[in-house]
């Protein structure tokens, strides 16, 4: 069922945010995931994960398993884990190709990932878009060979009074936006700057973000909503330590 899938991909997503915060910060993970746990909780994320993700909801756990294995630097991990992402839609090729992006530009060390699998994401993007999206339509009455296409004719249509309706649309992660703050609060600055944390946030998903605006969100905000998450798990990883025992038991 819908449902029992939701659950499972839930749970794999809840695991690499666990293995994550385990690599970054392995004396203070469990209060740190406690802190991500109850952030996501309190948002509007799950809604969307669970009534609008359709096959985006499958996107998750692969996003969280590539960006896991990106900072352990397990090569074989990453381009597994980007191949099934790029498998769940053609939207979610594009967003491997915009994270790959992200990486190269700001992991420096780790551009030979961001290369490979950003070679990998182009060509099955390209195989879809060019061979079996058109050759799947070719007898349908449609207005564009691909999704995409469909997708960009509504620029043309978009209204600008309708900026209250998108703004209701990207209200899940509007709401967790404080939750960076609120982190801030609890366990200091990160050691990393705040523009290699937004850039994850806008960078990543940025097909999606456009997709979002043109059409509205619903489950085309699913990829945002994950790399918002993925980047308040580096930020709460990338905080120092806690020390007391008390903290941790």
């Amino acid at each position: 069922t819908p449902d029992m899938f939701a659950q499972r991909a839930e749970s794999a997503m809840a695991l690499f945010a666990w293995k994550t915060l385990r690599y970054l910060s392995p004396q203070s993970f469990r209060i740190k995931m406690l802190a991500a746990i109850g952030s996501l909780m309190a948002s509007g994320f799950l809604f969307t994960f669970q009534q609008n993700a359709q096959l985006l909801m499958f996107s998750g756990p692969f996003a969280l398993a590539a960006f896991y294995f990106l900072l352990t630097r397990q090569r074989t991990g990453f381009l597994v884990s980007l191949m099934l992402l790029c498998l769940t839609s053609e939207d979610a090729a594009m967003v491997a190709v915009t994270f790959c992006f992200y990486i190269y530009l700001f992991e420096k060390d780790a551009r030979s990932y961001a290369l490979q699998g950003g070679a990998l994401a182009i060509a099955y993007l390209a195989l879809v878009l060019v061979v079996i999206q058109p050759a799947a339509r070719s007898e349908l009455v449609l207005t564009g060979s691909t999704t995409t296409m469909v997708v960009l004719k509504h620029i043309l249509n978009f209204d600008p009074s309708a900026i209250g309706v998108l703004l209701t649309g990207f209200a899940p992660v509007l709401f967790f936006l404080p939750a960076f703050g609120i982190a801030y609060l609890l366990f200091g600055k990160p050691d990393i700057s705040w523009v290699r944390i937004a850039a994850l946030v806008l960078i990543a998903p940025l097909p999606h973000w456009g997709e979002s605006a043109i059409v509205g969100a619903s489950h085309h905000l699913m990829p945002v909503v994950v790399f918002t998450f993925a980047a308040f798990i580096l930020m709460l990883g990338r905080t120092a330590d806690i020390q007391s025992n008390a903290a941790l038991s």
